[in-house]
């Protein structure tokens, strides 16, 4: 985890530093991470036509990856909602929560504005913290089992695979990075931006994977929100709340992921419209992509690999791989030849890193297809379970 935060955070500064030289060179006020794969190109193979295809690739991972995290954070919603309810002595099925979900969803697209999508995050980072204590009190309260009870090595080989597609779904923010430099009020301090909050997300995530697994070896669930004890009695009020907060926490943050993929598709599909029309048109394309990712989320069998699988598919490439590639054909004469093969083998990781952790993802998700003797629900987050190695999902 600690190498796969390093690795993305380099990749970020990477894509700003190519994105403010490409601006200056062809005098663009601003470039989002298409265009920076399209200019790249162009800088280095000028009217060879690549720029336009590069521009493309980049596009279509960047809208079945951030698709894909809406999917995820749809279901984590829903997940986290239907415990909350069931605290209560409510028993909700999920599917019905996802449908029930979908209205604030979709007012929620609607928002176009980044900077009013920016102070939703800030919310959602609160809730957080909120969360975060309350675990780590939940946490602290239990004894901690027997060091034999955890596996400090991966099972079986496709369980790094599986992992490394989970770690880079984790930690791929570089679809959201350029529109945010693009509207921050100082955009010379965004680097040490980048630094600070990568810095506190992966501790974050180190810390309570580590915590949650040595102290839930056995038990643990998709979600470690889940793991928190359900009940009526006063005792689990703050437990109850921990859910709620993080429920409200990954709906806040989903419009920040949907606003990148609706930004690059809804130009797109908006050519043919003028007027009323197009307003109309971009309306139903928004509710359409939110009801997309809800159907995505109800449709999959098992979330958790689905994870790993856009991670492994989509995120590998935009955070391991493109980067090095378009910071070598932007500087290649200023660089260093140890910097150019670092470069090349962090593109190299990416793309062996997609191929061989897509391919685990889909044979476990051809497994979970089979029928099995009892289905767990599991939550979107981390939903593998490294310990076992399996994970399913039930809905009815």
């Amino acid at each position: 985890m600690v190498f796969v935060a390093v690795v993305a955070t380099t990749c970020m500064q990477m894509l700003v530093r190519c994105s403010h030289r490409l601006c200056h060179t062809y005098g663009k006020e601003t470039l989002d991470y298409a265009g920076v794969g399209e200019y790249a190109v162009e800088f280095r193979y000028p009217n060879r036509g690549w720029s336009t295809k590069s521009k493309f690739v980049v596009n279509l991972f960047l809208c079945l990856t951030q698709i894909g995290f809406c999917c995820v954070y749809y279901l984590f919603v829903a997940a986290n909602l239907q415990a909350v309810f069931q605290s209560c002595g409510l028993n909700v099925k999920l599917v019905i929560m996802v449908l029930c979900l979908a209205p604030f969803f979709i007012l929620g697209s609607l928002i176009r504005d980044l900077k009013s999508l920016a102070i939703f995050s800030g919310i959602a980072n609160v809730l957080q913290v909120i969360c975060i204590i309350i675990i780590i009190a939940f946490i602290g309260n239990r004894r901690f089992p027997d060091w034999e009870d955890v596996h400090l090595v991966p099972q079986r080989a496709t369980d790094i695979a599986l992992f490394f597609g989970l770690s880079m779904f984790s930690l791929e923010g570089i679809g959201v990075i350029l529109p945010l430099e693009n509207d921050v009020a100082i955009p010379r301090n965004f680097r040490r931006v980048i630094y600070t909050s990568m810095t506190v997300v992966s501790a974050n995530y180190i810390f309570m994977g580590a915590i949650g697994y040595a102290c839930l070896p056995k038990d643990i669930k998709g979600s470690i929100t889940l793991n928190l004890p359900n009940g009526r009695e006063a005792k689990y009020i703050p437990y109850i709340y921990a859910k709620l907060f993080y429920a409200c926490s990954i709906f806040l943050s989903f419009f920040l992921q949907f606003y990148v993929a609706a930004d690059i598709l809804e130009p797109k599909i908006m050519r043919p419209f003028s007027g009323r029309r197009r307003l109309f048109a971009s309306l139903l394309f928004r509710i359409i992509l939110v009801l997309l990712a809800g159907g995505m989320a109800i449709g999959v069998p098992d979330l958790g690999l689905f994870i790993s699988l856009v991670g492994a598919f989509g995120s590998s490439m935009l955070a391991m791989s493109f980067p090095p590639m378009l910071y070598n054909l932007v500087f290649w004469e200023e660089l260093h030849i140890l910097t150019i093969i670092r470069n090349f083998f962090l593109s190299f990781v990416g793309v062996i890193g997609m191929i061989v952790g897509t391919y685990a993802t889909i044979v476990e998700l051809i497994e979970a297809f089979e029928p099995t003797p009892s289905l767990a629900t599991l939550s979107p987050t981390m939903a593998y379970n490294v310990t076992t190695g399996t994970s399913t999902m039930s809905w009815w």
